[in-house]
């Protein structure tokens, strides 16, 4: 069996939760804290390696973390963004190198308090924001840029996408909304959102792409001219036939309506 090195600070991936490393008990009994809610769970640095070496667990190391996040000249931020950066790190280095003698969320509500009296912080984060800073900053590998707040998105009512989030909409729409089987808007959102992140996880927490919502894409979709839209969910002969006098239009067209009074009829209605 192939060695298995597992230290403190360690990252184990099981199933769908990724484990670190807290402490070494008494018997080589390694302490894991799930990153998504801190929960503790215990089990002995044998069995956990054999987990490993057998494929039953994985061992997340640095160039997957590398990925996540880029570094980036912290000088360019705003005053404000800085000053917010310095704040946040001040908490989760409460956090990652404890003062007091708890763990998990005892841990957490002590590193609370004790950041809140030495920064003077009258609207501390809550339990729940601190866990989330934690695990921007673990799977960035410690780099604090994980945790520069992200203020491009904030006060846009209406919401402008980058040129990459419309051409993922369109992309989806072109691949699984414009296809004869004919699915509705919402069962081919999650592909959106899947994309977005997908690709998020490659971008710096400074330039996350927004996640459209389900409004949008069917504004999008609305902006199909209408034999586009014909010919993808009801066939090239439809389309003709349909629009044979329509020139490019509003969705809302004529033919249109024709066409979506029978797709109500087939209880199937965009």
């Amino acid at each position: 069996m192939v060695a298995v090195r597992i230290g403190m600070g360690t990252e184990v991936s099981v199933g769908e939760t990724i484990y670190a490393v807290r402490r070494c008990l008494a018997g080589d009994i390694l302490q894991l804290e799930s990153e998504d809610d801190g929960q503790l769970v215990k089990i002995p640095r044998p069995e956990l390696a054999f987990s490993v070496a057998n494929g039953e667990a994985s061992i997340i190391v640095g160039d997957r973390k590398q990925q996540v996040l880029e570094r980036q000249d912290l000088s360019v931020l705003p005053e404000k963004d800085r000053d917010e950066l310095r704040r946040r790190l001040a908490y989760v280095k409460l956090v990652e190198k404890p003062r007091v003698a708890e763990s998990g969320a005892a841990l957490v509500k002590a590193s609370i308090e004790i950041g809140a009296a030495q920064l003077n912080d009258l609207k501390p984060p809550s339990v729940a924001t601190l866990y989330n800073w934690c695990k921007l900053y673990r799977q960035a590998g410690g780099d604090p840029v994980a945790l520069v707040p992200q203020t491009k998105r904030r006060g846009n009512r209406q919401r402008r996408f980058s040129p990459e989030v419309l051409e993922i909409l369109q992309a989806v729409i072109n691949e699984r909304f414009l296809v004869t089987s004919r699915p509705r808007p919402t069962d081919i959102y999650s592909a959106v959102v899947v994309e977005i992140d997908r690709l998020n996880a490659y971008r710096p927490a400074f330039d996350q792409l927004a996640v459209p919502t389900l409004r949008t894409l069917y504004r999008e979709i609305k902006k199909l001219e209408p034999y586009t839209y014909l010919k993808g969910r009801y066939g090239k002969h439809i389309a003709e036939k349909e629009t044979r006098h329509v020139g490019k239009g509003a969705f809302s067209s004529r033919p249109l309506e024709r066409v979506e009074k029978r797709a109500r009829e087939s209880a199937e209605y965009l």
